[in-house]
């Protein structure tokens, strides 16, 4: 139990980072429309800012004084701050990449963090492709070759289409799992 008291205070964190960098970017935006290589920067950007608030809960719970949640073998700060921050960018990519020693001792909170943050990931790395490259004829071939009529003005509707197909997904193998007889995955 003390373990997941710290594990969710080091999510307390990551959200609170993930709260002022949100509001910070917003506060400090400039509200126009982006050219193609504008567009790139921020793509850039965006894979670099965000997983800092993202590793924070993996520097908080390393820095722990309780051995069994120390994340890597390193003592090196430096090498706590790349490898926590490698797995926040492996989360937010989607490539499942780590250098935890032992995942499965992790805290249960943590776990599903780094679940999430894969899931976030896989959905942010399609919507950001949608609206971040705006050029029109990126958008009007990419409309054609995938059937979904104009697609520049309906985002936030593709959004919610491409997070139902992933949920419905999510949705249907936890089904499969448990009529497998998987019903304790966590542990």
């Amino acid at each position: 139990l003390s373990h997941e008291v710290q594990a969710s205070i080091s999510l307390f964190l990551g959200c609170s980072g993930f709260l002022c960098a949100g509001f910070l970017l917003n506060a400090l935006s400039e509200r126009k429309d982006l050219n193609y290589r504008g567009s790139q920067f921020l793509l850039l950007i965006t894979f670099i800012i965000m997983p800092l608030p993202g590793a924070l809960p993996y520097f908080y719970l390393d820095a722990s004084t309780d051995p069994l949640l120390r994340l890597f073998s390193s003592t090196n700060a430096f090498e706590i701050f790349t490898n926590g921050f490698f797995e926040s960018v492996s989360g937010f990519t989607t490539t499942g990449f780590s250098f935890i020693n032992s995942p499965e001792l992790l805290p249960i909170s943590i776990r599903v963090y780094r679940s999430i943050t894969e899931l976030i990931g896989g959905v942010t790395i399609v919507f950001l492709l949608l609206s971040f490259i705006k050029s029109r004829n990126f958008l009007s071939n990419f409309s054609n070759s995938t059937t979904i009529e104009n697609i520049n003005n309906k985002l936030k509707k593709t959004y919610l289409i491409i997070f139902g197909v992933y949920g419905a997904i999510i949705g249907l193998f936890m089904v499969l799992f448990y009529l497998l007889g998987f019903t304790n995955i966590l542990n």
